[in-house]
């Protein structure tokens, strides 16, 4: 659950990652997402999602961590324990 306009940092993963938009909706650099979307990321896959006005709930399901990138992420990735 994501509140209205929060903003997950940049990231990738070392897997799959799929989730399903159960109210409000997400916004990445692959476009908009609304309840009933199906989205399934690849390593891959780069993005930085961004809840919408009502926020964000949804399901992911992953099987393999995430990996912060950008500016910041070596040190986001030293604290979740990915190297």
């Amino acid at each position: 659950k994501f509140e209205a306009g929060a903003k997950i940092p940049s990231h990738t993963h070392k897997g799959n990652e799929f989730t399903v938009i159960l109210e409000g909706s997400y916004s990445d650099e692959m476009g908009d997402f609304v309840p009933g979307d199906f989205i399934h990321l690849t390593e891959n896959h780069h993005h930085k999602p961004v809840a919408g006005d009502k926020g964000c709930v949804c399901i992911a399901v992953t099987d393999a961590p995430m990996q912060f990138t950008g500016p910041i992420g070596p040190i986001l990735n030293y604290f979740t324990g990915v190297a």
